[in-house]
């Protein structure tokens, strides 16, 4: 398991599955999936913390190099969908 700080963020622990697939896990918040795919980056789940969101997308793109294309929700509760807008905002569909 590789753990990263990040600057001013709670600790994100990120860890390999496969070459394409990892699991992200903030500090008290929801596992995080994120997998690379023929069609663009996947992330499922992507609510670190409300003050998180700029670290996630800064640590999803050291991990593949690019942004996140698509974001998937398991349910549509907060924990799990509250970073959707961010996402979205920044290019993602869901």
């Amino acid at each position: 398991m590789l753990k990263r700080s990040l600057a001013n963020t709670a600790d994100i622990s990120v860890t390999k599955r496969s070459a394409d697939a990892y699991k992200l896990t903030p500090a008290y918040a929801t596992n995080i999936g994120l997998f690379n795919t023929a069609k663009g980056v996947v992330l499922i789940d992507p609510m670190p913390g409300e003050h998180q969101l700029d670290a996630l997308n800064t640590l999803v793109n050291s991990i593949f190099a690019k942004p996140v294309s698509y974001i998937f929700n398991t349910h549509a509760h907060s924990d799990h969908s509250g970073g959707n807008g961010y996402f979205i905002a920044a290019g993602s569909y869901r």
